[in-house]
């Protein structure tokens, strides 16, 4: 007799950043939910977040679920003298004991104990209608159903279906039902209550009418080698679905696994350990009302056809995620290789990260949360995606993350956004190797960005209508290095007070030239090869001392000087504003012929000649003059005085 399993529910680019100081380890990389942040700069909130007790919570609920799938169970010896044999005859099943009913190719067990399966039957029913504990295991059985369910567990206190090592075993239905009034059975493998499926065997199944396996209870599987093709869901546990050290195959035209139970908030929930998976899915692969928690294993996950038909039109609005949980969704470890229509890591609630390896091609978002997204460990790469990584909150405390998307990289931004003030949208990183690549914004914050640590290299969009930052509240940066190249023209670059320095160049580069930032004694500083071609290059760095002067190299050629600064400092005839896209002041026009576009997100030409008045609104030809000018060039706007 299998050991009782006792399960615990509970609610549920090439780049070198040289000279960087040694920086601790910190401990305290939170943040809470009132945006209530600490070390206040004129008025505007940077510095540490504080610790949001939720996603403790959070990971403290997932490590218990985990702790209760049980870790060994006995072996069934399925030559035990209480064991009871049931054989498949083609047509015929028989019997040995009268604790089974026969009628024609249906049987019915309606006693409790262990009953072995063997043989094949063409057109037949395996039932459980027992008040008792009924394990079936399944020897080399081949069961085919033309009207129901192969195996349909009407009740028992526990139901087990044991899958004996070494085993081969097939399931299959076909399209068409005969039901009962409550429309059931409605999988292959269908159960009413707790239904329990382990062993070493394997289990192949074919479901033609519906889903593969149901239990409209909660389902736990250990061990075992799973095979399955589905018309619509490959597998369901209503209340939960309990995984443990089984490898997992599914080509499902619905979902690939899933936890249905939408009303009752302690169930509903996902739970996987140490399994491998290789999903195929119409529509999600691995969705959870509530929580989705994994540790461990190797879960590859292909959902709505893939990324390269994101831009396919389709009339159906379909949810494609990879993984995806109503509440939370918490990863512990593991291998992920994902390729989905729509995001591939998704939670309506929190998603916590604490390490694992993730190769995400999507053609939504890599990784989004509604709420606090939080990443301690792993390695990230999203080689595909719409935005990298989205949430309301984000938090990065290690690890490697590799983002490209063809809009922002890092968007810190919520479902309503109306409803939420800008204090209530944060980004904090204290440590890790990042790097964008983004069409979009780098990084964008709807609220605040703070940076105590890491290296964070953005290689940032071509267009003038998105920049490299972009930040709605402050940026506070120290101990880290960072380093962003892209286009000129929506560029925010204005660190908080409290901040180390950055140096910018407005210079035009190409792709794969090397970017080199030196120091007056000839030291690298900074160096970083880009993806794309682009004019503006900013560098910051806990080198970088105040008023300094520091000298780009492009190629090895070098090309002009910068002085450290706490905002934006422009060389080559702009200087000393404090954002980019905005207004320019205080601009040496000198010996530079001008003419063309004087609005703010174009670049102006050089210009030399005699003094000048004309038409100074957009995209009118400008006579020439010396000397140095400021004033605001917007359209329509009279400029200052110039000599």
């Amino acid at each position: 007799m299998i050991k009782k399993v006792f399960i615990l529910f509970l609610t549920v680019s090439t780049i070198s950043l040289v000279g960087c100081a040694n920086k601790e380890e910190q401990t305290n990389n939170d943040i809470g939910r009132d945006g209530n942040l600490t070390n206040s700069v004129n008025n505007v909130a940077v510095g540490e977040f504080k610790y949001d007790e939720e996603l403790k919570v959070q990971v403290d609920e997932a490590e218990t679920i985990l702790d209760g799938i049980l870790k060994d169970y006995d072996k069934i010896d399925i030559n035990g003298e209480d064991v009871k044999n049931i054989v498949l005859n083609n047509n015929s099943i028989l019997v040995d004991e009268n604790d089974v009913n026969v009628s024609n190719t249906k049987a019915t067990i309606t006693n409790g104990g262990t009953y072995v399966i063997s043989g094949n039957l063409e057109d037949g029913q395996i039932i459980v209608d027992s008040e008792e504990e009924v394990v079936l295991a399944l020897n080399n059985a081949n069961i085919t159903s033309k009207t129901s369910a192969p195996i349909y567990v009407k009740q028992a206190k526990n139901a087990i279906i044991y899958l004996v090592d070494g085993s081969t075993n097939y399931l299959t239905d076909e399209e068409n039902y005969i039901l009962n009034e409550d429309e059931e059975p409605e999988a292959t493998v269908f159960s009413r209550d707790d239904l329990i499926i382990a062993g070493d065997g394997t289990l192949n199944i074919t479901a033609n009418y519906n889903n593969a396996i149901k239990s409209k209870g909660g389902l736990t599987i250990l061990e075992g080698t799973f095979n399955i093709s589905s018309v619509d869901d490959g597998i369901i546990g209503k209340d939960n679905l309990l995984i443990k050290d089984a490898e997992i195959t599914i080509d499902a035209k619905g979902d690939g696994l899933k936890a249905s139970n939408d009303e009752e908030e302690e169930k509903g929930f996902v739970a996987i350990k140490d399994t491998t998976f290789d999903i195929i899915a119409g529509t999600d692969g691995i969705q959870a009302e509530t929580a989705v928690i994994i540790d461990g294993g190797n879960v590859k996950v292909q959902t709505g056809g893939g990324s390269s038909l994101a831009q396919v039109e389709s009339e159906e609005d379909i949810s494609a995620k990879a993984i995806k949980s109503g509440t939370s969704t918490t990863i512990f470890s593991g291998i992920f290789d994902i390729d989905s229509l729509d995001d591939a890591i998704h939670s309506n609630g929190n998603i916590v990260i604490k390490s694992g390896t993730y190769n995400i091609s999507t053609g939504d978002d890599g990784i989004h949360a509604d709420n606090i997204l939080s990443m301690d460990n792993g390695t990230i790469n999203v080689c595909k995606s719409y935005e990298g990584i989205e949430a309301a909150y984000i938090l990065i405390n290690g690890g490697t993350v590799d983002l490209t998307s063809s809009d922002d990289g890092i968007n810190i931004a919520g479902e309503n956004d109306e409803e939420i003030t800008n204090i209530d949208y944060a980004l904090y990183i204290s440590s890790g190797d990042i790097k964008v690549n983004a069409l979009g914004d780098g990084i964008d914050s709807n609220g605040y960005i703070s940076i105590s640590g890491g290296t964070i290299c953005v290689d940032g969009p071509t267009n003038s209508d998105n920049g490299i930052l972009d930040y709605d509240g402050s940026l506070s940066i120290n101990n880290a290095n960072l380093i962003g190249v892209g286009s000129a023209g929506m560029l925010q670059a204005s660190f908080a007070t409290n901040s180390q320095h950055l140096v910018i160049y407005r210079e035009n580069y190409n792709v794969n030239q090397k970017i080199e930032v030196k120091d007056s004694n000839d030291k690298v500083i900074a160096s970083y090869v880009p993806q794309k071609s682009g004019q503006i290059i900013l560098v910051s760095t806990p080198e970088l001392v105040e008023a300094e002067e520091y000298s780009l190299y492009v190629d090895g050629v070098y090309v002009s000087k910068s002085s450290a600064t706490s905002s934006a400092k422009v060389t080559n005839g702009m200087i000393s504003f404090p954002e980019l896209g905005k207004p320019n002041m205080g601009m040496d026009m000198t010996d530079r012929p001008m003419s063309g576009d004087f609005r703010p997100d174009k670049e102006m030409p050089e210009w030399r000649g005699e003094p000048m008045s004309g038409d100074f609104s957009s995209n009118k030809e400008m006579p020439a003059w010396p000397g140095p000018m400021s004033g605001d060039f917007r359209p329509d706007k009279e400029m200052s005085t110039w000599q």
